[in-house]
This record gives C-alpha cells, sequence and structure tokens, in this order.
C-alpha cells in the first residue's frame, strides 16, 4: 500500500488540485450561504411583524360613482359572485380562495379608558383560522359564549396612539394593555338585544378588519340574521409564492382592488426568492464544474500511470486497492472543502442578521443544523460520485 501512495504522490500536482479545491469552496460557501438565506429570508418575509405579508392577498371591487347608484338602487354589484370567485381560482399560481364573512346583523362597540366612553358602531368579519396571522389556539367561539376573541389591525391601534388619543389628550395604549380593556359588544338581530364582552386577543398586518372566530360569525348570520343573504365585498387569494404575473395581470384585467400594498409585498417576495435562488444555483454551477476538474485532474493522474497501474495489476494487486489513493486523495479535498465552507458561513453569516432584522425587528436566526445537514449531504454526494467514477476507470484499464 506504501508502494501506491508514493507513485500517487510523485504524481500529484499539488498546485493543480489546489486551485481545484479552493474554486470548489468557493462554490459550496456560495451554495451553503445561499441556502440559509432563502431559509431565513422565507421565515422573516412571512412572518407575522414583518414589513411583507404571507403569499397572500386581500381582493375587493372598485367604488365608483356608478356602483354608488347601483347600490342605491338595491344592486348587490359589489360583490363576488361564486363564477367570479371560480375565476380567480383558475389562475395560475393560485392555491386557494376564501371569503370574507360579513355581520349580517348591526353590531355596536365601546370600550372606556380613564373614565371617557367611547362607542361606534363595528363592521365585523371573519376568515378562515388558518389565515389568521396570531396563535390560533384559543380563537373559537360560540353565540352561547359571554366572551368573543376579537383581532384588531395594528394600524387601528397605531391611529389611535398617534391620531387620536394625542389629538384628546388621552393616555396611549399598548399591545400588552389593550387586552385588558373591557369592550362591549351590543348586537341586534333576530334575537333582540344580546350582550358580549370583547377581548382583543392579538393584532393583525395584513387583515385590515375587525376579525370574530370564523364559527361565531357563521352561527351568528343564521341566528341573529336568518333572512338576510350573505355577500361577498372581499376574498383572500393564497398562492404558491412562485410567480405572481398571471394573477397580477387577471386582477388588472378585472380592474379588481388589492387591499394594502399586497401586491408590491407578493412582487418584492418574489424577487428576493428568484435572486437568492439564482445565487444558490450559480453557487451549484461553481461546484460541480471544480468537482469535474478535480475529477478530469485524477482520472489524467490514473491515465498518466496506466502502465505502471496495469503491471500492479499483473503483480496481484485488486482494482480496489489501485483504485483507494486516488479515491483517498478525492474524498479528503471534498471533506475539507465542504468543512471549511461551512466554518466559513457559520461565521460570516451572522453579520447578515441585522440586515433581516430591519424587515423583521424581532428576527433572532434559525438554527444552522438544517444547512450544516445539506453541505453534510452534498459533500457525500460528491465523495461517493468521485469513488464510482474512479473505480469504474481503474477497471477499465
Amino acid at each position: 500500500m506504501k508502494l501506491l501512495f508514493r507513485l500517487l504522490r510523485k504524481n500529484v500536482n499539488f498546485w493543480q488540485i489546489a486551485g481545484f479545491a479552493l474554486a470548489n469552496m468557493v462554490g459550496a460557501v456560495i451554495v451553503l450561504f445561499g441556502g440559509k438565506a432563502y431559509q431565513d429570508a422565507s421565515e422573516v418575509l412571512n412572518a407575522s411583524g414583518s414589513l411583507m405579508s404571507n403569499d397572500y392577498m386581500v381582493l375587493s371591487k372598485p367604488v365608483s360613482t356608478l356602483n354608488t347608484l347601483a347600490g342605491v338602487l338595491g344592486s348587490k354589484s359589489q360583490s363576488f359572485s361564486n363564477h367570479e370567485i371560480s375565476g380567480v381560482m383558475q389562475v395560475e399560481g393560485v392555491l386557494r380562495v376564501e371569503p370574507f364573512r360579513t355581520a349580517a346583523f348591526p353590531v355596536y362597540g365601546s370600550a372606556t379608558i380613564e373614565g371617557l366612553t367611547v362607542s361606534t358602531e363595528m363592521f365585523l368579519e371573519s376568515v378562515p383560522n388558518d389565515f389568521i396571522d396570531i396563535d390560533t389556539e384559543n380563537w373559537t367561539a360560540s353565540i352561547e359564549d359571554e366572551e368573543i376573541p376579537i383581532v384588531i389591525p395594528r394600524t387601528y391601534l397605531n391611529f389611535y396612539n398617534y391620531g387620536f388619543a394625542t389629538a384628546r389628550g388621552m393616555p396611549q395604549i399598548g399591545e400588552s394593555l389593550i387586552g385588558s380593556l373591557p369592550i362591549k359588544l351590543i348586537v341586534r338581530g333576530a334575537m333582540g338585544r344580546v350582550e358580549y364582552q370583547g377581548r382583543v386577543i392579538g393584532f393583525s398586518d395584513h387583515l385590515n378588519s375587525i376579525l370574530v372566530p370564523d364559527d361565531f360569525m357563521a352561527e351568528a348570520n343564521r341566528v341573529y340574521a336568518p333572512y338576510e343573504e350573505e355577500h361577498i365585498s372581499r376574498i383572500i387569494v393564497q398562492t404558491d409564492g412562485s410567480s405572481t404575473d398571471a394573477l397580477m395581470d387577471y386582477i388588472s384585467e378585472k380592474n379588481y382592488v388589492v387591499d394594502g400594498n399586497g401586491d408590491e409585498s407578493m412582487r418584492l417576495l418574489y424577487i428576493v426568492r428568484t435572486i437568492i435562488s439564482v445565487v444558490v444555483a450559480v453557487g451549484l454551477l461553481v461546484s460541480a464544474l471544480a468537482f469535474f476538474l478535480l475529477l478530469v485532474s485524477i482520472l489524467l493522474m490514473v491515465e498518466k500511470n496506466r502502465y505502471k497501474n496495469e503491471v500492479l495489476h499483473q503483480l496481484g494487486y485488486p482494482h480496489a486497492k489501485i483504485a483507494l489513493p486516488y479515491q483517498l486523495l478525492a474524498g479528503v479535498v471534498d471533506l475539507f472543502v465542504w468543512l471549511i465552507a461551512m466554518v466559513i458561513v457559520g461565521m460570516v453569516y451572522p453579520l447578515a442578521i441585522p440586515i433581516l432584522q430591519l424587515v423583521n425587528p424581532n428576527f433572532e436566526g434559525s438554527d444552522f443544523w438544517p444547512i450544516g445537514l445539506a453541505g453534510f449531504g452534498l459533500c457525500l454526494i460528491f465523495v461517493l460520485i468521485h469513488y464510482l467514477l474512479i473505480r469504474r476507470r481503474i477497471r477499465k484499464i
């Protein structure tokens, strides 16, 4: 065996191997860094509290003078028909379309803040639970319950704190405090006057409506407004996040309105993911080229020692023993490259976390082990391919 390694050492060009290893390391670092960035970017962009919402948007119809006159005459042209909802569902990239369920009965709400009672007519809606961007463990209610959980847009609280409260000289309210404020909900319907105690349990960053549990709203409409026909004025559309062009073209064609900045958010989310995917693809390409260059270099060494390898085989050395030094060289280079790449990414990547925190201040960074495991898996694949191809070449000789 020492003879085989001595034979290999005399034919190894150290600087050539080092160059291939460096190129492979650059590709490996790009792949691991890009993969980690994709993982964290997806978590940040989809998280509650980020500047960009999840892969869904809220659609409604535009309001115009003609629509207003039609409404006065009793037309419901602003509502989505089942045919229109089916049309949205058929658009490429759309996974799911659900309507907002609107209260078909009048609701009045009041809250008392430092002796001052604020009351108003409220507009309650609901959506399926999995569209709510808060913990939905206790997100359920019945018309028999005394207390009803409520989710309000975070912008509503900001309007109160920085607009109403400042102008009226009233105290500002933090998110942790508002859940303890008593909110009275008065419902008037077929069953007469019913009073509930409302409790704010969370804030939504992408649904601009006062929300109650969907099971409560369905039951309440059935009991308090049994003769009222439900009209769908808004729908929520979930996409696969891979492409928004077809959906945005369809929205433009139908002249629908996107609530908030959902279209810009989805386009930005798609652009970010595309850029990271391209970076990872470039890294894989660089790493693959360096991998094959290293393989070609080792196979050339095998070919250069063709006569010596044939002699060794005639002396009784099996194929596996003759191939072993070349396989070990390739394996050591592969292990060294990916190990150093993981160390580099582990040291450098924390510098990118403050950038992600600009999008979501609550982001603290995810575990590194999934990317480390992926790097280890890619390393094993490279080693295995080198092992099999080198052994196959030795067998041919």
